[in-house]
């Protein structure tokens, strides 16, 4: 934060004050809470319009229909009655129980990170697990004839997070622009005890509504397809109709202040961490999607739900993660390259992964700690993690990027014993735009060109989520794709460098693909066909099928992908085993 912007802020935080003040006069005033059969404490707001997100991201929003929120995050103790389950505690996700729960950390019992009791927040809730909740406690509450048939609980849309979020105001937080006053309203790093608090134990913002800003990373219904993490305006919106991973808003514990302002949003996959938890909207039950736009929504049969077979690494605490952010790789037309390390401090392996931080070929600059959900479980395994930015579109195109995570991959070599990794024993990883970049990186040598003879990429083991594989056909100026997408402007010539599917060679490293069977943007059989010119090739390769899964998978889909591709790596880059 600049030193103008700190010295301003005091007179920022009376004004909004004023402000909100005299929007409150304006309106009526706001209903008290009320409380649900599970003791949830549902604050009504009123329809309204506001300013959502900031800078040139920030859009107008209306909110056309009331809402009901509730003034907390949703307990252990509330779940625990609804869902009678306790997914904070080992092998809790299964576990049935109605205990009463003891206040305080359980240690040796709690997952990392966690503390337990009746008033701290659920968290290690996967977003399809706070999607059920809110689907039983709305089946409990119409049946105990609490909630009309017309009403529902579910989780809130982004844009309904941060009106509730921002109660009127329009700074950075809901009691003004100084992050100084955050231990106030929230928990997040300087002042937490290394877990989520208790819940309502600091102040509310205006509309009586508490822990929005810090405490635990709360779940929304929006889809996101990264990077195209701009915001819908306009009226009562919901986000894309699909997208890779789910929304996620108020920062967390575990952050910095300024990782926990209103407009702080990430995305990541369906998955459980002790910095996750959600809170419940009470509303009339939302229109069902109209036939034009259900017609492109993927059916999953009840004989495609995945089981959940795999088993994950056992979580680390987050404070045995040590985070080296910015390292700088290389520069390009005066601009820094660089990567952020996520290693182990306790169990780790000594080697070395590098994970492809792309989305449609953006590779847009976060605070490293937004990146952790995408990978944990790798670093739970005892990885260490390379989150490598490269150039990125607009500005360059697909073949600009190639050389840059080769780099990348030469600088981690170079430094291999500062990083504490074998240079001879790392492996490349990525979704989609970056699988694709992950299989030209272990597929190519330093010239960009198809591996031959005995000649090796410096890549010892590639694992891909739904990649792209095969690019032909992207240099015809009239293919629409170009016009979404501006690093596929590029010459046929360079869309046939740039596909895996044509660098096939017999020296490919041991490449694990990851696809769902309902992909809507990439279709399955783009992976089979690159799985069979790779076993052709004598390459060993494995082809897991997600069932239902589109582009990005639900809680179980991501756990079989994750557990896939720590069995992936632990084959081919296990110290133990002679190098491949």
């Amino acid at each position: 934060m600049s030193k103008v912007r700190a010295l301003i802020s005091p007179f920022a935080a009376i004004f909004s004050c004023l402000t909100l003040a005299s929007l409150l006069h304006a309106e009526p005033p706001l209903k008290a809470a009320v409380s649900n059969s599970v003791g949830m404490q549902m604050q009504e707001l009123p329809a309204g319009k506001f300013r959502m997100g900031e800078g040139v991201f920030e859009v107008d929003v209306t909110l056309t229909r009331p809402f009901a929120i509730a003034t907390h995050e949703v307990t252990q103790r509330q779940w625990i009655d609804v869902m009678h389950t306790q997914p904070w505690q080992e092998g809790g996700d299964s576990k049935t129980t109605d205990q009463k729960l003891t206040t305080g950390v359980a240690v040796g019992i709690a997952k990392s990170n966690v503390a337990v009791g009746d008033d701290y927040p659920a968290v290690c809730v996967e977003w399809d697990a706070a999607q059920a909740f809110c689907q039983k406690l709305t089946a409990l509450e119409r049946a105990s004839g609490a909630l009309a048939a017309d009403s529902e609980y579910r989780l809130p849309t982004e844009a309904e997070w941060e009106y509730a979020c921002r109660a009127g105001t329009t700074t950075d937080f809901s009691f003004g622009d100084d992050p100084s006053l955050l231990g106030d309203y929230g928990w997040f790093r300087k002042n937490s005890s290394g877990h989520a608090e208790k819940v309502g134990t600091k102040k509310p913002n205006a509309w009586g509504i508490y822990d929005m800003q810090g405490n635990a990373w709360e779940w929304c219904s929006d889809w996101l397809l990264w990077p195209a993490m701009t915001l819908s305006g306009g009226e009562d919106p919901t986000g894309p109709a699909a997208g890779t991973f789910r929304s996620l808003r108020g920062g967390s514990w575990w952050f910095s202040a300024e990782l926990c302002e209103a407009a702080t949003r990430t995305m990541l996959p369906s998955y459980e961490l002790s910095m996750f938890g959600f809170r419940v909207v009470r509303s009339a039950v939302r229109q069902p999607l109209q036939a034009n736009q259900q017609k492109d929504l993927p059916k999953t049969p009840a004989q495609e739900k995945p089981q959940l077979s795999a088993t994950l690494p056992k979580a680390i605490p987050l404070e045995e993660i040590e985070i080296t952010p910015d390292v700088v790789y290389g520069h390009k037309d005066g601009m820094a390259l660089t990567f952020d390390m996520f290693r182990p401090t306790k169990n780790s392996k000594g080697v070395g992964v590098l994970y492809m931080d792309t989305g449609l070929w953006v590779s847009m600059w976060t605070p490293p700690e937004l990146k952790l959900g995408f990978f944990k479980p790798i670093i739970d395994a005892g990885y260490t993690v390379f989150c490598v930015h490269h150039g990125s579109s607009p500005r360059y195109l697909l073949p600009d990027m190639v050389p840059d995570t080769k780099l990348a991959l030469r600088v981690i070599e170079e430094r291999a014993a500062e990083f504490k990794v074998d240079p001879k024993r790392l492996g490349a990883f990525g979704f989609s735009a970056g699988g694709q970049l992950a299989l030209c990186l272990g597929m190519t040598d330093d010239a960009e060109k198809p591996l031959e003879g005995e000649e090796r990429s410096g890549i010892a083991a590639i694992a891909v989520s739904f990649p792209v594989s095969d690019l032909r056909g992207i240099g015809n100026p009239e293919n629409p794709l170009r016009k979404g997408i501006p690093a596929l402007r590029i010459t046929e010539q360079q869309a046939e460098a740039c596909s895996p599917i044509l660098l096939v060679r017999p020296h490919v490293p041991p490449t694990l693909v990851i696809h769902g069977t309902r992909d809507r943007f990439i279709p399955l059989v783009c992976s089979e066909r690159l799985c069979e010119s790779l076993t052709k090739a004598g390459v060993d390769n494995e082809l897991i099928m997600i069932p239902g899964g589109d582009h990005g998978f639900d809680s179980l889909g991501n756990h079989e992908m994750f557990a896939a591709i720590v069995r992936w790596f632990d084959k081919y880059l296990d110290p133990s085993a002679p190098a491949k």
